[in-house]
């Protein structure tokens, strides 16, 4: 059984297996056995589960698992079964930006963007460091992000909870409101 029944998100792996986040725990569905398996957060553990509750979750297109959670971002070995942890530190301005991971998107270059409740984050995997995306003249950061999609022109579109589209422009590296 699942280790909660409020489910926040789903996804399937490259196995077929399904993978549920809930707010209590990491469920791992495995259709060879029929049976769930479940990951916690343990904090005697480093390479357990970084928080519990689960937000977001992705597999990438070189079949790794990240899980948004509402402490930071994880990323999942199968095969290992550790996972790895990015969280905001406050002294490291390449870091996760703070706040629960609640999108996560990988686009057709195959980075991962990192929505959290205060910001926009895009994460370099080679070097495991995050860029930061802000608004405006006063460079707030954009928070609240609702969906990332990339269309077939590959053009970047994200939406907020304020009813605004922005696009990203691969050139410049900045992000812009839509005409609407």
């Amino acid at each position: 059984t699942l280790s909660n029944n409020n489910v926040n998100c789903i996804t399937e792996d490259e196995n077929g297996d399904l993978w549920v986040g809930t707010s209590a725990g990491l469920n791992r569905f495995d259709y060879a056995t029929q049976r769930f398996k479940r990951y916690f957060s343990d904090p005697d553990d480093l390479n357990s589960l970084g928080d519990n509750v689960i937000l977001s979750l992705l597999v990438d297109k070189e079949g790794v698992l990240w899980i948004g959670t509402d402490l930071g971002l994880d990323c999942f070995d199968p095969e290992i079964e550790i996972f790895r942890h990015f969280k905001h530190d406050p002294e490291d301005p390449d870091s996760l930006r703070q706040g629960g991971v609640r999108i996560l998107f990988e686009d057709k270059t195959n980075r991962i963007w990192v929505g959290t409740s205060q910001g926009l984050n895009r994460l370099d995997k080679e070097k495991q460091r995050f860029a930061h995306f802000l608004h405006g003249t006063n460079k707030t950061p954009l928070s609240e992000l609702m969906d990332i999609q990339q269309n077939k022109q590959e053009r970047l579109f994200f939406l907020f909870r304020s009813n605004y589209l922005m696009e990203f422009n691969f050139e410049t590296e900045a992000i812009f409101p839509v005409p609407m």
